[in-house]
């Protein structure tokens, strides 16, 4: 509350007594948004409109302006989500007068109408389907750009790996050839005084077409880590959250009464507070190996560097996405995924039309892939996704287990005799067939 100076003390301690009794059922991310939206977005402009203003009641004329000038950010561009402003204060109302009859002496002064009509908040259904709409042509638009995008970033990796191998077998002013292009491997003093102390030098090169110095150890330590998150965020679906909170405990393993072993990748709680299992494909489980080998080459153990979560407020365990920056190991943050989505899709711009104007985020990856596993029994409204068939029972006629069995069996190459009945079996064969797939895995 200090961040927004509100200068009525007994509206700042209302606005504090408020938030810590919501507190205990809120995560940090939803209470901070709800300081913001009643002590910034709102209180604090009333006292810029009426500076006199002691008391909740707001009169039509002060809410007028306030509305108006509420509406437009800081920038001078109108606000795009106004209504969870107006509903916050419409809950903020209505809790003092409900706390109000069972605690008069703290609440009942403050108990005044709400100046948020009910006819504003009205059509919150309609409005969320504009909103699912807008993201619907979103998934849209990069569906197609998806292949792109992973060819590129393979590629990409690939090249800097290859270049990396190649330059360090040779000496300091030797030249290498990759993919029709010539590097110069360039030796400096002060990788000989690297390798005098005991260490190891980075591989620098010269790239002769265009001038630029590669620090080809860099660089292909990145590419290793770009590629990674966007695999691992492609074939789980989770959200970036999720995906740099995960560590080596993270692995783990099922065994099927048959003896067969299936790896399972288990999600800490995150937005919805519920720890998740997902089952991995062979492509999932092959990237996940990579970054632990990656960790533990040489006999090493993980390194123990945790991770301080901005949202939460707390410091998380060794984390297995941190690269060695210097002589540093630094976790790596969302805004380092959404910056590096950025340069690739920028990158394929030269050449591929569609990302002049599409650029991929790390949520666009969970969109698609729940595009992918979309349920098409309309009558019940259920979790979609792989993991949704790996917690529960498909109710019949739903193609969601059939979409997600025959995708794992292309993935982990089994043959095609998963399949699920056709369309002439009843409602309740079928039904039986997913049972006991689910089951046996058969």
């Amino acid at each position: 509350m200090r961040r927004y100076r509100i200068r009525h003390a007994g509206v700042r301690q209302l606005l504090i007594s408020y938030l810590e009794r919501r507190q205990p059922e809120l995560d940090y991310s939803t209470l901070d948004n709800l300081s913001r939206h009643l002590a910034s977005h709102f209180w604090s402009v009333i006292e810029e409109l009426a500076p006199g203003q002691a008391d909740l009641r707001i009169d039509g004329e002060l809410y007028r302006r306030w509305r108006e000038q509420a509406a437009v950010r800081a920038d001078g561009k109108g606000r795009r989500e106004f209504e969870p402003i107006l509903r916050a204060i419409r809950a903020f109302y209505a809790d003092l007068q409900a706390w109000a009859a069972a605690e008069p002496e703290q609440w009942a002064i403050w108990v005044a109408p709400c100046p948020v009509s009910d006819a504003e908040v009205r059509g919150f259904g309609i409005r969320k389907r504009r909103v699912k709409e807008r993201m619907d042509e979103r998934t849209r638009q990069r569906q197609p750009l998806l292949s792109a995008l992973v060819e590129h970033m393979e590629a990409r990796y690939e090249h800097l790996r290859a270049l990396l191998e190649r330059a360090a077998a040779v000496g300091g002013g030797e030249t290498v050839t990759l993919d029709d292009r010539t590097y110069q491997r360039l030796w400096s003093r002060i990788d000989e005084r690297r390798i005098i102390l005991g260490g190891k030098a980075n591989v620098r090169v010269l790239d002769q077409a265009t001038g630029k110095h590669i620090n080809a150890t860099s660089a292909e330590d990145a590419a290793f880590f770009e590629w990674a998150i966007v695999e691992v965020l492609r074939h789980t679906g989770i959200r970036i959250e999720e995906a740099l909170e995960l560590t080596h405990l993270s692995i783990r393993q099922y065994q099927r009464p048959r003896g067969e072993i299936i790896a399972l990748l288990v999600i800490v709680p995150s937005k919805s507070d519920r720890e998740r299992v997902i089952p991995m494909s062979a492509g999932l489980f092959s990237v996940i190996a990579a970054i632990i080998r990656r960790h533990t080459q040489n006999g090493q153990a993980v390194p123990l560097l945790s991770r301080y979560d901005p949202h939460e407020r707390q410091t998380s365990p060794a984390m297995p996405f941190q690269r060695k920056i210097g002589t540093n190991r630094e976790v790596i943050s969302p805004a380092t995924v959404v910056n590096m989505l950025r340069r690739r899709c920028e990158e394929l711009a030269g050449r591929h039309p569609g990302f002049r104007t599409a650029c991929f985020t790390p949520h666009d990856f969970r969109r698609l892939l729940s595009a992918l596993f979309s349920c098409g029994d309309s009558r019940r409204r259920r979790p979609s996704g792989p993991a949704a068939c790996a917690v529960r029972l498909p109710p019949p006629r739903c193609r969601l287990l059939r979409n997600s069995v025959r995708w794992v069996s292309l993935q982990q190459g089994r043959p095609t005799a998963t399949r699920v009945p056709p369309n002439t079996a009843t409602a309740e064969r079928r039904h039986l067939f997913a049972t006991d797939l689910v089951n046996n895995g058969t």
